[in-house]
């Protein structure tokens, strides 16, 4: 669902990860389903993205 986003947006993992402020491999383990995410880092990569938490909650609610 992130990779989703990040791909319509056309940001490479490494531009969105450097944008949240964490790392390239922490975001790798979050959009394959691995990694767990403080909340901060979720309003990180909301904002990296240009789109609200909420917004973010509702693309992870849809069905893949």
């Amino acid at each position: 669902m992130i990779r989703d986003l990040r791909t319509e947006k056309g940001v490479s993992l490494e531009a969105l990860a450097g944008d949240a402020g964490i790392s390239k491999n922490m975001l790798s383990l979050i959009e394959r389903g691995e990694g767990n995410p403080s909340w901060s880092t979720v309003e990180g990569i909301a904002a990296a993205l240009g789109i609200s938490v909420s917004q973010l909650a509702k693309h992870a609610e849809q069905p893949r």
